[in-house]
């Protein structure tokens, strides 16, 4: 045997043996990835083992060699080092005496990070049963002592039920992101089985896992990857008709990926269609039923009504979703009817082989999936109560039995969105494919808590594990609860992305999507009997219909061969004669692509084409909106003073800054850029504040070898203070925006964008809203991951007595460098100037001091073809009394 060790800027263990082919395993992007090396001549085995992003072990002694006093504390029992039956090393830690289940080995860190993100792995062995349980559980909490209540929460880290004496050493593994909340020290604690239950622990470790913070532009190159194929129409005219006088429009109407919602049964069911209903079929492609759990059955022992379950499907069905079924089993003893708790032995059994039947029979033929189990891992009522481990095994094959074509699935919890059942749950399912149960899917809840932000680095780490089973995963119970619409909005725009962009996950199914359906607060997109769409549900909404969509449009007389790259699911196309809808098609684009030929009719006549209302016809983000901080002017004048500071230019390469900064007595009121030789490239200005010090920042574009100047405006009178706010990144698609918004008390004088990749329309003011709205412009790049939208900065000024109007330029021409320009009226100082082009390309604006006068200059950076838009800029012009 020989061992190498190679360092690759991770850890690397590399083991080599000479007697079986090589076999590389690894993760990529995420965590690992894997492919396969055959040797030849002399046979050998190597095996690699890429531990990414870890550094130090964070905890004290964590394979008990040294003594335990300083790193392991106990709360009751006996703690002692022993020998002779480890994992690791000499010694592993033994607790006995243990008279509660909370009792074993503790230790306190002080090192630990709000919304850290962790991962922890610990050897545990039972070393004795108790009469009458099957099984046992296992469990490592983390205690947070948060400094704002003086308080303690407890969070699960690493969870391992279904664990007996006879498994030996079993490994316990799990992970979480640490709570969004101050908190001065955090408690490891091994515990969970029974009272009177020793065990041993050994090779305890904790790790910080780095965040992937290029996960945004990784989630768009997956997507466009596994979520969309190439499509193929060929058309062809009836004779005598030319090319020029046909249209088509190709859309998709329907996603193969499940976007599902919980459907409110009686709603759902009710005819004619009421608003509910008709919002519910435009958000999604599937609806979730939960009214067929055993504890909503209406009827009675003898004769069950699972009434309302059945007309939501049939409503479901009817109008084109597909439905989940959610579940015919509640492992969990709460939520098991009353009567049935109170049976045992074979009575319990026969009647749960009854209702299984039942159940099977009255869904037959109606629905795509159904959660057979739910919450196994976290009850397991049945297993206990008729002391049979295998009874939910057979649940599953009595199911398939009966129906041979609704998926199976399982649905617990604490799997993707937190991860401490990631592992159980890989492994318990493990067991039963190996064992040929069927089941065809997982369902994992993501009800999201307080304090705890669902994390893409971490969920696509779990989705990486359980992805390795190879069967579908759906993020079957997904919401998230924080009393900040915004931050709703921001997480669940987040998960959407995460899971859509996740090979292994086939499907989200948001829960409480609306607040008069939701068992607890603060979690829906949609508001009162009003339906109201806050915030979530327009972030939702947007990706969907808006940048998650395909929509082509065509003139024939440019070919008769439409080639395009779209969402997989269901089109229509539209052909249209002198505008005149003549003709609908539909075909099904699927991962190995579609081929489609399509003779046009000679007919002239004008058939119907559905039009989809459009529920959220503008999307206006205001992602990650903050505070940057405030400023104040030490000056004392009554008299509005303002001047320019312009930087020297940025280096050529991409992404080089040039700043821009005020005198400390003086206040930036704007900040603006341009290119050196005014071409559009530039990726915008950024308002930052660094040490205390405001700054305009610009950001030099690819292939723009020229550089960028930042331009601040810096104004001073008695009582000027402005307050700095940011929003976005936008969505990262043409006329999506982000919008900055100003505290009520001040104005929006400067207003300035950035784009990662320079896909800006430029920003400008809204006084209705009293903010600065940014808009993304088409992408410049055909790269996938190179799509970023725009980010708004506001300056938000405010001064006694202070009035502001606003003042604009003519639109320039389509011209690359033409320029328009606008003076304030007598009596006003100009304090900013901004620009604006709806359809994009614009080199910029910037204030230009000429002849005494101060003039706002806007200027075309491309050549811009006909019909398009110009840049307009926009002066911000303000006047104090003396």
């Amino acid at each position: 045997m020989l061992a190498v060790l190679v360092a690759l800027s991770q850890r690397l263990i590399l083991t080599v043996s000479e007697c079986s082919p090589v076999v590389l395993a690894f993760s990529f992007p995420y965590r690992k990835s894997s492919f396969a090396v055959m040797g030849s001549g002399s046979i050998f085995v190597l095996l690699i083992l890429l531990e990414v992003g870890r550094g130090q072990n964070l905890l004290r002694n964590p394979s008990f060699e040294g003594d335990l006093r300083g790193s392991w504390d106990n709360n009751g029992f006996t703690m002692e080092r022993v020998s002779g039956d480890t994992v690791d090393g000499r010694f592993a830690l033994k607790a006995s005496a243990r008279d509660r289940e909370t009792e074993g080995p503790l230790q306190t860190l002080a090192t630990l990070k709000p919304n850290g993100r962790y991962e922890m792995s610990v050897y545990v062995k039972l070393l004795n049963d108790i009469n009458g349980k099957v099984w046992q559980s296992i469990k490592v909490n983390m205690q947070f002592h948060f400094t704002d209540k003086d308080e303690i929460g407890s969070y699960f880290i690493a969870t391992r039920n279904l664990v007996s004496a006879s498994m030996g050493w079993i490994q316990v593994n799990g992970s979480l992101s640490a709570p969004v909340r101050a908190f001065n020290w955090v408690r490891i604690a091994i515990r969970g089985p029974d009272a009177g239950v020793n065990f041993m622990v050994d090779k305890a470790t904790l790790y910080e896992i780095p965040e992937n913070t290029n996960w945004f532009a990784d989630s768009q190159a997956n997507i466009d990857k596994y979520r969309k194929s190439n499509a193929n129409i060929r058309f062809s005219l009836p004779a005598g008709v030319p090319a020029s006088v046909f249209d088509v429009q190709v859309t998709l109407k329907k996603h193969s990926f499940l976007f599902g919602g919980k459907a409110k049964d009686t709603l759902i069911a009710q005819q004619p269609i009421n608003e509910y209903s008709k919002l519910f079929y435009y958000m999604f492609n599937w609806g979730a039923v939960q009214s067929y759990k055993w504890k909503y059955d209406k009827g009675t022992r003898t004769s069950p009504d699972f009434g309302n379950a059945l007309s939501a499907t049939d409503a479901l069905r009817a109008n084109g979703l597909k439905v989940r079924g959610h579940s015919i089993f509640w492992d969990v003893q709460d939520n098991i009817p009353p009567w049935v708790l109170a049976l045992s032995g074979k009575e319990l059994r026969d009647e749960l082989d009854k209702h299984l039947l039942y159940m099977c029979n009255i869904t037959r033929g109606k629905l795509e999936h159904i959660d057979v189990q739910n919450e196994h891992t976290h009850g397991l009522y049945y297993e206990q109560k008729l002391q049979d481990k295998n009874i939910t095994k057979n649940f599953y094959r009595k199911m398939r039995a009966c129906d041979n074509t609704t998926k199976l699935f399982f649905n617990d919890y604490q799997a993707i969105d937190i991860g401490p059942s990631t592992e159980e749950y890989y492994q318990l399912m493990k067991e039963y494919l190996a064992e040929g149960v069927p089941v065809h899917g997982l369902g994992v809840q993501g009800h999201t808590k307080l304090y705890m932000i669902p994390d893409p680095t971490m969920m696509w780490r779990r989705a990486d594990r359980l992805g390795m089973l190879g069967i579908d995963i759906v993020m079957s119970e997904f919401d998230v609860q924080t009393k900040d619409p915004v931050q709703r909005a921001d997480w669940v725009e987040n998960v959407m992305r995460a899971c859509f962009s996740h090979p292994a996950i086939t499907g989200i199914v948001y829960w409480s999507f609306w607040d008069l359906d939701a068992a607890e607060p603060d979690k829906e997109l949609i508001k009162g009997n009003s339906l109201t769409i806050i915030e979530p549900g327009q972030r939702f909404i947007c990706l969907l219909k808006k940048e998650w969509t395909t929509n082509v449009v065509r003139n024939l007389a440019s070919g008769l061969n439409l080639a395009f790259r779209g969402f997989m699911g269901d089109y229509e196309v539209v052909v249209r004669r002198s505008g005149v809808p003549i003709q609908v098609e539909r075909f099904t684009l699927v991962k190995a692509g579609a081929s489609v030929d399509i003779k046009i009719t000679s007919s002239t006549t004008a058939v119907p084409v559905v039009q989809e209302r459009d529920y959220v016809p503008r999307c206006v983000s205001h992602r990650d909106q903050a505070g940057l901080g405030q400023k104040s002017t030490s000056s004392f004048s009554r008299s509005l003073f303002c001047n320019n500071v312009v930087s020297e230019p940025s280096g050529a390469s991409e992404d080089e800054e040039a700043t821009a900064m005020c005198a400390p007595s003086q206040v930036m009121t704007g900040c603006s850029s341009f290119q050196n030789y005014l071409q559009w490239t530039r990726k915008g200005e950024k308002i930052v504040i660094e040490n205390g010090v405001v700054k305009c920042k610009a950001y030099n574009g690819r292939n723009s070898p020229t550089g960028v100047r930042a331009m601040a405006r810096c104004c001073s009178v008695s009582g000027l203070t402005c307050d700095y706010r940011v929003a976005g990144p936008s969505f990262p698609f043409n006329g999506a925006q982000a919008e900055a918004v100003c505290p009520l008390t001040t104005t929006p004088l400067g207003c300035s964008s950035y784009s990662r990749y320079p896909d800006m329309d430029g920003a400008y003011a809204n006084s209705t809203a009293n903010s600065c709205v940014a808009q993304s412009g088409n992408p410049t790049s055909s790269n996938p991951a190179e799509s970023s939208g725009s980010t708004a900065f506001a300056a938000c000024c405010s001064a006694p007595g202070m009035s502001c109007i606003r003042v604009s330029t003519p639109m320039t021409s389509l011209a690359a460098g033409n320029q328009q320009y606008v003076s304030c009226p007598y009596g006003y100082t100009m304090t900013s100037c901004d620009y604006f082009a709806a359809d994009g390309r614009a080199a910029g604006a910037g204030i230009v001091e000429a002849n005494g006068s101060s003039y706002c200059v806007a200027v075309m950076g491309d050549n811009l073809p006909a019909g398009s838009k110009g840049v307009v800029g926009t002066a911000s012009c303000c006047s104090v009394p003396f």
